[in-house]
């Protein structure tokens, strides 16, 4: 099973969030089933299993909130579904074009119009696909999960900028 329990700190939404930023280290906003099949419908298919667990472990929001390099944000699935089909921010965003959303997911956005995607291509058999950076041009594998890439940002904020 896929685990994501040690990210479960910062997934909470605190009233008071904005004047104690400094105790959390990333914020993450739960999400219920319901919102996550909703999308999943939308799509007609299901998400990657390892994105679905941490949507339903953590929900989305952003690593290192208060060493903001890089916007470094887990799309909500709204946002997701609409990289694939081309709605709402996506509908007129010509770097989407340049990503092959047959074989790639967008899930994050590092800012700048810069996204990280899981190269569903290379999905395993527990639904963990390598995080990747890709243009037309290249694929720059930065984790082999979503999991490994958690853990990697968890220790070092913006660690993949320097990958490519």
């Amino acid at each position: 099973m896929i685990n994501f329990s040690w990210l479960k700190k910062y997934s909470c939404i605190d009233d008071d969030f904005a004047n104690n930023m400094q105790k959390y280290k990333h914020k993450f906003t739960p999400l219920n089933y319901e919102e996550i099949v909703a999308q999943e419908e939308r799509m007609g298919r299901r998400f990657p299993e390892e994105l679905r667990e941490f949507y339903i472990q953590i929900g989305y929001g952003a690593f290192g909130i208060n060493t903001r390099l890089c916007l470094d944000l887990v799309l909500p699935p709204e946002d997701v579904v609409d990289s694939i089909m081309e709605e709402g921010v996506f509908e007129d965003n010509d770097i989407i074009d340049d990503i092959d959303l047959k074989s790639k997911m967008i899930f994050f956005d590092a800012g700048d119009n810069t996204y990280l995607c899981l190269d569903l291509s290379k999905e395993d058999c527990e639904g963990r696909c390598p995080v990747v950076y890709a243009t037309v041009n290249k694929c720059v594998c930065l984790a082999k999960s979503l999991e490994d890439f958690a853990k990697k940002i968890d220790e070092k904020s913006s660690y993949y900028t320097y990958l490519w």
